[in-house]
């Protein structure tokens, strides 16, 4: 699928220009979440496992900490082809991190 955003910098600016409306997404997750650091300098791309050889798409992961302790990762996957230019929409949901272990935590 074409994207707007050719480069990985690009795509990195878009996010961060929406960065309220994910700072929001992950409060939304638990009501202890006071505040929201991302690691720009973490985003990478990776493939999203479905089952097949192929896999199901190409996402990009923010990375960050929550409440100011390294400690309390999490990372988003954003669909790499950022589709919407006006609004950050999250592919799934959001993945918080205990002992180098992630643990997919849905809404609340």
């Amino acid at each position: 699928m074409e994207t707007k955003y050719k480069t990985q910098e690009e795509q990195i600016e878009f996010l961060k220009k929406h960065e309220s409306q994910m700072t929001e997404y992950v409060k939304s997750f638990n009501k202890t979440i006071q505040t929201v650091e991302f690691d720009w300098n973490a985003t990478d791309t990776g493939v999203v496992g479905n089952g097949t050889p192929q896999g199901g798409g190409v996402v990009i992961r923010v990375s960050g900490y929550v409440n100011d302790d390294p400690k309390l990762g999490f990372y988003i996957a954003v669909n790499s082809t950022l589709e919407s230019t006006s609004s950050f929409e999250p592919e799934q949901d959001i993945y918080f991190l205990s002992n180098g272990v992630a643990y997919l935590r849905q809404g609340e």
